[in-house]
């Protein structure tokens, strides 16, 4: 087998574990410019049955985006068992929590075979992307309502700014669908269907109920980890924090958003005249919690990948046999 030339490596794609040096050099930061003592503090007096509640409310968030995913896909046309889509769930939001770039878990589930399962071309890939979107459509309207509880004008202007771009990409895509020979023109016609298909009418119901009770259940587990290193917030106070920590982290320049929601939560806290210490070591529990709650991923992702290899063979010997 011939070496890698010199050139060969100076043109090969870098590989993006920056985003991990980023997110060290990031969460060392914010340590060094809050109390660090304090912080520390916190984190090693975690509490742990507030801990384990903040666990165990990662269980109803990852069905309920899973169920979320299913229905996408029954909508774009083809059957997604609930154990696939649940396993599968697992898998990808530990490998967006732990790989740089933080959609590889996405990408894996658009590529990843599934014995049994034949969907359209593409189905796969507009299923994920569009179940995706309905969980961004729901932090839209979360970062509302707590822009509503802050009460700030700069808030509201770069939310107005959001739902422009917002209304303006929902109209395009809707035209297109309308119109076959624009999108058949630009390739899209299949898109505009599947979105309206899945985000339209009595399915918007279902999507944006099951979106924003994913994103209730994570504003949930901030407020529990907050509880776990000893800081009173109420709920309202949460929903101020969260929306805008999980907005900042769909900036994917570290790995699973470590570093950058730190810098968030420190920044929101002390806005909110709240301990910056404390909110950084409620984020850093934070992270370590929803980490620990996507740990099925990698059984069920060993487990999925075994039962791949056992029904590859099979099914090459059905297609040899066929005539």
């Amino acid at each position: 087998m011939k070496a890698p030339s010199s050139a060969d490596r100076k043109h090969a794609p870098r590989r993006p574990w920056w985003r991990l040096g980023v997110a060290i050099f990031a969460l060392g930061l914010v340590l060094w410019t809050v109390d660090r003592r304090v912080a520390w503090r916190h984190l090693a007096a975690a509490d742990l049955p507030w801990l384990g509640l903040g666990v165990a409310l990662t269980i109803p968030t990852t069905l309920v985006m899973a169920m979320r995913w299913m229905y996408t896909a029954k909508r774009v046309g083809f059957e997604l068992p609930w154990t696939v889509a649940v396993s599968d769930y697992y898998a990808a939001l530990l490998l967006n929590q732990t790989l740089p770039g933080g959609v590889m878990g996405d990408v894996a589930r658009v590529v990843r075979p599934r014995g049994g399962i034949r969907p359209p071309e593409g189905a796969v890939l507009r299923s994920v992307v569009i179940e995706r979107a309905s969980g961004q459509v729901a932090l839209f309207l979360m970062l509302v309502g707590s822009a509503a509880i802050w009460g700030a004008e700069d808030l509201w202007l770069g939310l107005a700014a959001s739902a422009s771009a917002f209304a303006l990409a929902g109209i395009a895509v809707l035209t297109v669908a309308r119109h076959p020979s624009w999108s058949v023109a630009l390739g899209l016609r299949r898109w505009g269907l599947d979105v309206r298909a899945a985000l339209w009418g009595r399915a918007a119901v279902v999507q944006l109920m099951s979106s924003l009770f994913g994103v209730g259940c994570l504003v949930a587990i901030f407020w529990t980890s907050a509880r776990a290193v000893g800081l009173t917030l109420t709920f309202a106070q949460a929903l101020m924090v969260v929306p805008w920590m999980l907005a900042a982290t769909t900036l994917q320049i570290t790995v699973g958003g470590w570093g950058v929601r730190e810098a968030s939560v420190v920044a929101l806290f002390d806005w909110a005249q709240l301990s910056g210490a404390q909110g950084a070591a409620a984020s850093i529990v934070y992270g370590l919690v929803c980490l620990a709650g996507a740990l099925p991923g990698a059984l069920l992702l060993h487990r999925s990948d075994r039962t791949v290899e056992e029904n590859v063979p099979a099914e090459r010997e059905v297609v040899a046999r066929e005539p």
